[in-house]
């Protein structure tokens, strides 16, 4: 079993640096669905935006790019106990 928390540096790599964000493990699933949900409704709300800009396809064309390269309307899968990736 990995340890309790999970440590995320703004560095990453060997020589890990700047400031770090601690979080319990056992949160990592309910905050990664917070932020998915949340992404989820940016996305919406920028679909309206275009709407209401009347961006016709390019905003559609917006909109579809950004959910493409975030995968944001993706499946949200989540890792199992105990497979978080450690470095």
């Amino acid at each position: 079993m990995c340890g309790a928390l999970i440590r995320v540096w703004q560095h990453g790599g060997p020589r890990r640096s700047g400031p770090v964000v601690e979080f319990a493990r056992a949160d990592l699933p309910g905050l990664l669905t917070r932020v998915h949900a949340d992404l989820v409704g940016f996305l919406d709300r920028l679909d309206a935006w275009t709407r209401t800009a009347s961006l016709d396809a390019r905003g559609a064309a917006l909109v579809a790019a950004i959910d493409r390269d975030f995968q944001i309307s993706a499946p949200l899968i989540l890792p199992e106990e105990g497979r978080f990736l450690v470095t």
